[in-house]
């Protein structure tokens, strides 16, 4: 009878650590989230703790290797991910200590150029979006306060730029609709002001667009002396003067000066037309500039009462051709 008694403890004792056993079993199979000492855990349908990635209908959650689910920025592979405060994995547009950064569809962070809605943005190297000037390529341009890229007339700073289709900022001579600019090397644009570039003065308005441009390149007295003949011209009841016509007076000029040489005019005056011979280029020792034309030999001076002055040059004597105020060159 006792050895029954002890079977019948030995079968109970059984009966509860089987029990036990079971209830051990089912939370050791617990599946899903769970939460420990204030970490969250996910466990798959076999009851295993994860690590590493982990797709969850359809979102994605980072474990390390001791299984805690991670927020905030991850570097996993060599690229950076940002993980919500909920776990989840992060996507399109993010707002992180005043900066923004932009995860691509897979999560990871995008750097460098960035087409998003039609616009252009910059994402630096450490990920946060530029504003501002960029230096890139080669090129500058310029990011908007909200990031997106500027292109056409840009003012920052109280100058003003412009920025083409591409972003880049031009600089040089510009024509831009019709009208004529011109940008600094360092891309700010010259405006209501009159500058000589390259031995051409030009007036700029104060928008920018050049209003007129006057060739140095021949040198003031010259130009003096074409302003005079397209003048006289226009004085004569005459339509604004081409540069052509311009050149045919000054052409008649030299004939002027090359048949005086030749002694087909005398040395008289003649209609307002002084006639002058040395043997040096020093006209009256009043002429200090000149220009000579290589090809035709002739010279061209302003002088003789502020008026056009033309010499041909021949067996080492100049001779001079000066037209006066009241001069109308023969047509």
């Amino acid at each position: 009878m006792r050895k029954n008694l002890k079977r019948k403890k030995w079968f109970s004792l059984g009966i509860i650590t089987t029990m036990l056993l079971a209830q051990g079993s089912a939370v050791l199979a617990a599946t899903g989230w769970v939460k420990r000492s204030g970490n969250w855990y996910y466990y798959n349908e076999k009851g295993v703790k994860t690590t590493g990635w982990q797709n969850v209908k359809g979102t994605w959650y980072y474990m390390n290797s001791k299984g805690v689910m991670q927020t905030g920025w991850l570097l996993s592979k060599n690229k950076w991910y940002y993980l919500t405060g909920s776990g989840a994995m992060k996507t399109g547009w993010l707002l992180d200590k005043n900066k923004w950064y932009y995860l691509n569809p897979n999560g990871d962070m995008k750097t460098g150029w960035l087409w998003y809605k039609n616009d252009w943005y910059y994402l630096n190297p450490n990920g946060d979006m530029k504003i501002g000037w960029l230096w890139n390529g080669g090129h500058w341009y310029y990011l908007n306060p909200d990031g997106d890229m500027a292109t056409g007339f840009l003012t920052v700073s109280g100058e003003t730029y412009y920025l083409n289709s591409d972003g880049e900022m031009l600089s040089g001579f510009q024509s831009i609709d019709g009208k004529n600019y011109y940008f600094n090397e360092d891309g700010s644009m010259v405006k209501n002001t009159t500058t000589i570039i390259e031995d051409v003065k030009y007036v700029f308005d104060a928008d920018g667009v050049i209003l007129s441009q006057t060739n140095l390149f021949q040198t003031a007295e010259e130009q003096n002396a074409i302003d005079y003949l397209k003048k006289k011209k226009a004085e004569q009841s005459y339509a604004e003067q081409s540069l052509k016509e311009t050149e045919t007076l000054k052409k008649q000029a030299k004939e002027l000066a090359k048949q005086y040489a030749a002694g087909t005019i005398t040395g008289s005056q003649e209609e307002g037309i002084l006639f002058y011979k040395s043997s040096t280029l020093s006209y009256q020792s009043t002429i200090d500039n000149w220009l000579k034309d290589v090809e035709m030999e002739y010279y061209y001076l302003m002088s003789c009462n502020e008026i056009g002055v033309a010499c041909y040059q021949k067996d080492n004597v100049y001779y001079w051709v000066c037209a006066t105020k009241d001069t109308k060159l023969p047509l």
